[in-house]
């Protein structure tokens, strides 16, 4: 492997060097584990920034994801950025976790405060972290030198009643120690581009890497919405998926309108892309294509676009 040297985000990304990083999920069955096997090695080839590596609702994924993450730092020097999600955890169990990363010599966390597991929605979240500036606290108290980043909603936050307090809170996690932020997915880039205008009107001026996803299917578009809560669907993406007849031509759908959204994001002054995965190489290989892309460490903004 490669020497590592700093693999600090809040450094890396401080250049504003267009790139692009993934998120991956830890797998529950043999199955998926099968899949992903043969998936990763394509993944690792494109460079990647950084892969992200989910939590599971309410922890759910817990110990498949500490596996997966020391497994991919024994395999790429590729910065692995776990998720560390607050909701049902105890400070117990993230500090149990924060040890075990910090054996691997991970150096970014992204600290969230989750999803409770399905079959709770409803039902009083147990845990000592109510809301993810707990989570920044503690980390930023018990591992100083860990670079943490922090969700952020281009079209709002579900559960805040209004802009200007979801800004607050998300400044507050920021004066706490959080050095970045990770969008949740999008597909029109107005709001994504209000929003920055929104965080540098606060005060807020760190990193903000946006969330995209490259739909495959109508069935995948249409459950979106109650995945990612508050997430609008733009007619003319719905209606490209709608009159795509074929498997091949609704992933020309998604890859088309996820090309014209990284585009315009990586020429911008915020110029980095996190694609959602979903453990799949196809649709970033096409994306990649599309793009010109070999490298999504290494973008030419002159030569691409």
């Amino acid at each position: 492997m490669e020497p590592h040297g700093t693999m600090r985000l809040g450094e890396l990304l401080a250049n504003r060097k267009p790139s692009v990083s993934l998120e991956i999920f830890p797998p529950k069955t043999k199955e998926a584990e099968v899949r992903l096997e043969k998936v990763l090695p394509r993944l690792l080839q494109k460079r990647p920034t950084f892969i992200n590596v989910t939590y599971g609702a309410g922890g759910s994924s817990k110990q498949q994801t500490l596996a997966l993450v020391r497994k991919l730092t024994r395999i790429t020097p590729i910065p692995i950025v776990p998720h560390i999600s607050g909701i049902s955890s105890s400070q117990k169990e993230v500090a149990e976790i924060l040890e075990y990363y910090l054996e691997d010599d991970i150096e970014n966390i992204l600290a969230v405060r989750g999803d409770p597991p399905k079959n709770a929605q409803n039902a009083p979240t147990k845990g000592d972290f109510r809301h993810a500036i707990e989570l920044v606290r503690f980390i930023k108290e018990r591992a100083t030198g860990l670079c943490l980043g922090v969700a952020g909603f281009p079209e709002g936050h579900p559960e805040s009643v209004s802009r200007s307090e979801e800004l607050r809170h998300l400044k507050a996690k920021i004066e706490a120690g959080a050095e970045f932020i990770v969008t949740q997915l999008f597909f029109d880039n107005r709001r994504f581009f209000e929003f920055l205008d929104a965080l540098e009107a606060a005060g807020i001026r760190v990193p903000v890497i946006a969330g995209i996803l490259i739909v495959t299917t109508q069935k995948q578009l249409s459950a979106i919405p109650g995945i990612a809560k508050g997430t609008k669907i733009p007619a003319p993406l719905n209606s490209a998926l709608q009159k795509a007849v074929t498997p091949e031509q609704c992933l020309d759908a998604g890859v088309s309108w996820a090309a014209q959204q990284a585009e315009e994001i990586l020429a911008s002054k915020s110029p980095w892309v996190h694609l959602y995965t979903m453990n799949q190489a196809g649709p970033l290989e096409r994306l990649m294509e599309r793009l010109s892309i070999q490298r999504l460490d290494e973008i030419d903004i002159d030569r691409v676009f």
